[in-house]
Formats: C-alpha cells, structure tokens, sequence
C-alpha cells in the first residue's frame, strides 16, 4: 500500500504437496489480487497438481488468506497424523500387533473411506524393516515430533478467533510432550512396575470400529480447521472460498 503506483503486486503462496508434489505437481493456496492472479495463473494452472482433470490452483483471497489457508492445512494435518499415532498405540500395546501387522491393518484401511497420503505412508513405514538391526524401522526412529510452527500458529490462531480446535491444540500438545524425551524416559521407568494392560476379548469388529472412529476424528479435524478458516475470513474481510479449498486439496 505505502508502494502506491509503484506496487509490484505481491502474491503469497502456500504450496502442498512435499517431494512428489514437487516432482508431479503441488496444491496452490493463492493470496493477492484479482489481477496479480491473472498473470501467473496459465503458469499456476500448468505446475499445480490435478484432479480429474480439474488444476489444484486457486486465488483464495487477498492478502496473506493464502499462507493462512495453507497454514490451517498444516494444523488439520497435525491432527490427523496424531490421530494415525493413537490408534497404532491401541494396535500395538493394547492389543499386542506388531508393526508388520499394523501395517498391513493401514494398508486394508487405503483401499476404502480412509484412503490418503498419510494412510499410505503409515503402512510403508510400518511395512519397512531397518537394514542394520533387522529391527522394524519404526522401533529404531528416535520417538520425537519436531515442529515448524505452522501447527502451533494454526492453534494459536484459533485461539485468537475464539473458534475450539480441539483436534489441532491436542496434537501440538502431542509434539511438545514427544519433545521431552527425558522426561518420559524418567516416568516410564519410575511407572514401569504398573505394565502396559492389554484390551482383552477384541476381535476384528474392535478393528472395524477403529476405522470408523479414525474416519470420524478426521472429519471432526477438518471440520474445525475449516470454521477457523471461515472465522478468519470473516474477520479479515479475506471472503475464502471455502468450497474452492477444499477442491484443491483433494
């Protein structure tokens, strides 16, 4: 604003997609004017990733309403794969699977309601064994979350709109306490004599509710993310096509 006729028109991007969205094209979340999008849009349209056909680009609004929206992406994504982490704890130590097994319950979950990026990951990573130790590799990852503050920024904004999002604030929470390595090390020793209780008189019914109920948590995540969006969009006078975000996340 202070540039006047001199402004070189600003765009901010939040860009999706990680190392294959590098490679075969990413989600576009785009912040800025009506005509700064159009010079860059044929460009944005021939990058982004596709779906059926349709470019996963879009001008969300003015502004930062770009990085914002790719922000509370990040936050529902905190969520979710915190939500992936407890049920693999409920599989693990309550009903005593191993990681392969584990692995092959996320891998059956990909082909139905619960197919996405991080449902397929989840099941290679369980599925991969470490080279040295002949361990499964997710038994020699050191149990630590880092964080870029994209999710805690997401908490904190919906914090500030008054909006809960209950699901992003949990998971934050999640990282912060992973981060204290010592510090359980500590209460897992000091509590070690109480054991881990098993779930007893489960059967595939307790896996199938599992599904449902990671399927429900996902939907309740994206639920909240999206009413801070909304929230956000409201108080900034941003105008966020909410319908049009989550096509480009599909």
């Amino acid at each position: 604003k202070e540039l006047g006729a001199n402004d070189p028109t600003f765009v901010g991007m939040g860009v999706s997609g990680g190392e294959e969205g590098a490679r075969h094209g990413p989600s576009i979340m785009v912040g800025g004017t009506p005509e700064s999008y159009a010079r860059i849009e044929p460009v944005l349209t021939a990058i982004s990733a596709k779906y059926e056909g349709e470019s996963c680009s879009a001008l969300l609004g003015p502004d930062g309403a770009g990085h914002f929206v790719k922000t509370i992406h990040n936050g529902i994504e905190y969520a979710d794969m915190q939500m992936i982490a407890e049920i693999y704890g409920i599989l693990r130590d309550g009903l005593g699977l191993s990681p392969v097994e584990i692995g092959k319950i996320f891998d059956t979950w990909n082909k139905g309601p619960l197919n996405s990026y991080l449902i397929e990951i989840t099941a290679k990573v369980l599925a991969a064994t470490d080279t040295e130790t002949g361990k499964p590799a997710v038994e020699i990852i050191v149990d630590s979350a880092g964080q870029k503050g994209t999710g805690r920024w997401a908490a904190i904004e919906a914090q500030m709109l008054g909006i809960p999002a209950t699901g992003i604030e949990a998971a934050v929470a999640a990282r912060s306490i992973s981060a204290l390595g010592g510090e359980r090390a500590k209460a897992a020793k000091a509590y070690a004599s109480l054991g881990t209780p098993k779930l007893a008189g489960t059967d595939q019914s307790f896996i199938d509710a599992l599904e449902q109920g990671l399927l429900a948590g996902k939907i309740a995540a994206y639920a909240q993310g999206f009413a801070v969006m909304a929230g956000a969009s409201a108080e900034h006078g941003w105008n966020i096509p909410l319908d049009t975000t989550a096509k480009i996340w599909r």
